[in-house]
């Protein structure tokens, strides 16, 4: 298989002296229950399924680059459910100790691009069990059309009966995901780059002052490159004024009717720059980019007492839905 390179990743044919770190990875109780297969108990169980990767050329070692080791899998797959030659399944597997840091994300979007511009497949399906829901998020992220659920699917080795989610993206889809996207017709409008990020972290901590600067950094990163989420930045002489996130919900949000329903969950202005129509731009601009994606629903949030923030709401055009208190206890 053709080794595939992303900022932090290689992906690469799997080897023998790959054993230590397999075994490493797939003994973790929490790392292939998930995908549907027992944690191995001895490196001769690890070395037997090695071994079968190496035969069968259909799965990639996941290589972390700043440290050399293999911390998952990556499988391009004969499609089970379908009889079209041009169609194959992904699947993938992250080792515990390095969830959380976009990694699978990461590793999709090369693996589509792989087999879409250069194995010219016509479809890509993957699937997760319908409690998975980082696996979900990372198949959302991706680009993926929700298909449907096959109800009680799959009997796991531990005897659980669990519906399989199913996805999947066309050629077609993925190349109009490629296209360049006019979000709008401000030119001091555009979409944040990976050379933004700094920048936008430091106003993403004016606005959510609780949030550390390097996890925050970390979040937008992988904002920047979902999906289903953009962020958008106002430039003005080269200096950035303000930024906006929104993001697709697919679950229920209060008073709309379809799904997915477009989401605006934060928008900064320097405080210098306000009231001169910058959130309204960026704002309009997040509209934009959720009719691109299908939506034809726009919400949005805030807290009880910010008054500034309802009246900004309303000033643009939403429509108060409801308000809510909720409530916890520890039991």
């Amino acid at each position: 298989m053709k080794t595939l390179e992303t900022p932090r990743l290689r992906l690469r044919d799997w080897k023998i002296t790959d054993l230590e770190d397999f075994y490493n990875y797939a003994k973790e109780p929490d790392t292939g229950i998930h995908a549907g297969w027992p944690a191995h108990t001895t490196k001769e169980e690890s070395l037997e399924i090695l071994e079968m990767f190496i035969c069968n050329q259909d799965c990639w070692a996941i290589v972390e680059k700043k440290t050399n080791k293999v911390i998952g899998s990556f499988g391009l797959h004969k499609e089970g459910h379908r009889r079209n030659p041009n169609s194959r399944m992904i699947g993938y597997v992250i080792s515990t100790q390095v969830k959380g840091q976009g990694y699978a994300t990461e590793a999709v979007q090369a693996v589509l691009k792989h087999a879409f511009e250069e194995l010219e497949l016509e479809l890509i399906s993957v699937n997760h069990f319908d409690y998975n829901l980082a696996s979900k998020r990372v198949i959302e992220k991706s680009g993926f059309r929700y298909e449907g659920t096959l109800r009680q699917a799959i009997v796991r080795f531990d005897g659980a009966v669990l519906d399989d989610c199913c996805y999947s993206m066309t050629k077609a889809g993925w190349f109009a995901l490629q296209q360049p996207s006019a979000f709008s017709d401000d030119p001091h409008v555009r979409k944040a780059a990976i050379q933004d990020l700094n920048e936008v972290t430091r106003m993403g901590v004016l606005l959510w002052p609780d949030n550390e600067f390097e996890e925050l950094k970390d979040e937008f990163r992988v904002q920047m490159s979902a999906r289903d989420q953009a962020v958008l930045v106002y430039e003005q002489r080269n200096e950035l004024l303000g930024f906006a996130h929104c993001s697709l919900r697919h679950d229920y949000v209060e008073s709309c009717e379809t799904s997915p329903v477009g989401f605006l969950e934060g928008i900064f202005v320097h405080e210098s720059h306000r009231h001169q129509g910058i959130a309204k731009a960026l704002v309009q601009a997040c509209e934009a980019w959720a009719k691109q994606q299908g939506c034809s629903e726009f919400a949005s949030d805030c807290e009880l007492h910010n008054q500034d923030s309802l009246e900004f709401h309303l000033k643009i055009g939403f429509t108060e839905a409801n308000r809510v208190i909720y409530f916890y206890k520890k039991i």
